[in-house]
């Protein structure tokens, strides 16, 4: 395997600058190819390059191996009630869509939503639930399925692309992205996709993995996240500030959020006493961590100027 990539980008497709260099290759999800990885020298993100083909994307996201990660037990699609309990055993998905939907509201100058990438659809109902009319669109079927069962109402069948954009001009409050734009292969057009849908002070929100967290760091190149061809972009959180910022917004709230299954870790660590140990000095880190910006997951909110 080459430590070296053919292909070197022009400059980083986050904030535009030089120099970005090769960083290594990393072998896909489904243990099939390899993909080499850049690093910016001026906001410090990362990404795959060259990205994948949206057909290649496509195929991923609906082929087996792709749906075989979402189904929650062995031979078994999902459905909501082993989603929900899934969620009552670590509660995640419910409190992060709770705050969200609550700060986007406080922050929205109206009542249109569109969730991008609605996966199972807790964002969508929590969206509702602050009185928001919600719009969805997501790829997948087996999460359609369970959206249409939470929600009442389907998600549009697809990804966002610029039939749908031109669809839904000027139309939405507030256009949420929780862990998609880390998936999307172009971002230089989807940010003006989204300041096109937004009617004027609009705001985006954005939810990703964060490049330069805590525990990012510590994991280099083993970085739990990076994982093309699912995720393609590994935003600092200057990376994703300048992104938006070059194509019309301003940020006006961003934080750091880091969870984890206690529980998952108490199971692996067997030693009596280890794991509850274990477990309260890695959320005490964590909470350290998110004082001091550098949390596991960014959650900003940027408004169209």
């Amino acid at each position: 395997m080459s430590e070296t990539s053919s292909k070197v980008p022009a400059a980083c497709p986050f904030c535009a600058g030089t120099p970005t260099s090769f960083w290594f290759r990393k072998t896909g999800r489904t243990g099939e190819g390899t993909y080499p990885i850049f690093k910016c020298g001026a906001c410090a993100s990362s990404f795959v390059y060259p990205f994948p083909s949206n057909d290649e994307l496509r195929a991923f996201y609906t082929g087996p191996a792709y749906l075989n990660t979402l189904r929650l037990t062995e031979q078994r699609a999902p459905n909501l009630e082993m989603v929900l309990a899934q969620e009552r055993a670590y509660p995640n998905a419910v409190l992060d869509s709770e705050r969200i939907a609550k700060t986007a509201k406080a922050l929205a100058t109206g009542s249109t939503f569109l969730d991008v990438g609605a996966g199972y659809g807790f964002f969508s109902r929590a969206a509702r639930s602050e009185g928001f009319d919600v719009d969805a669109i997501e790829v997948n079927e087996e999460s359609r399925r369970v959206y249409r069962e939470m929600n009442g109402f389907e998600a549009a069948e697809g990804m966002l692309d610029h039939e749908f954009v031109e669809c839904h001009d000027d139309r939405y409050s507030v256009v949420l992205l929780s862990q998609v734009l880390e998936h999307m292969r172009d971002v230089n057009s989807v940010v003006p996709d989204l300041r096109r849908m937004l009617t004027p002070r609009g705001v985006c929100v954005i939810a990703v993995p964060h490049f330069g967290s805590l525990i990012s760091r510590v994991q280099g190149r083993n970085d739990m996240f990076i994982t093309p061809p699912e995720h393609l972009n590994y935003f600092s959180r200057a990376g994703l500030i300048r992104l938006f910022a070059r194509y019309g917004f301003e940020c006006c709230r961003i934080e750091t959020v880091s969870r984890f299954d206690g529980s998952r870790l108490k199971r692996k660590l067997r030693v009596p006493g280890l794991g509850p140990l274990a477990s309260g000095t890695l959320s005490a880190a964590l909470a350290a961590a998110d004082k001091a910006g550098r949390g596991m997951m960014l959650n900003a909110y940027f408004r169209k100027i």
